[in-house]
């Protein structure tokens, strides 16, 4: 039962942890960027279309 036991230092899971978050909170601001530029542009397309039919 003991030859498949490993002792680890937790250090390692907690830093892997910090690691996974900064990851998703990356991910997830480049997907807001994404959004936020594409909502612009079709933004900019509306106000466009509006002041050409004054």
């Amino acid at each position: 039962m003991l030859e498949n036991m490993v002792l680890r230092d937790p250090k390692g899971g907690n830093t892997a942890y910090h690691k996974a978050i900064e990851q998703k909170i990356e991910q997830l601001h480049k997907e807001i960027n994404e959004l936020r530029s594409k909502g612009e542009a079709f933004l900019n397309k509306v106000i466009d279309y509006y002041q050409r039919k004054k």
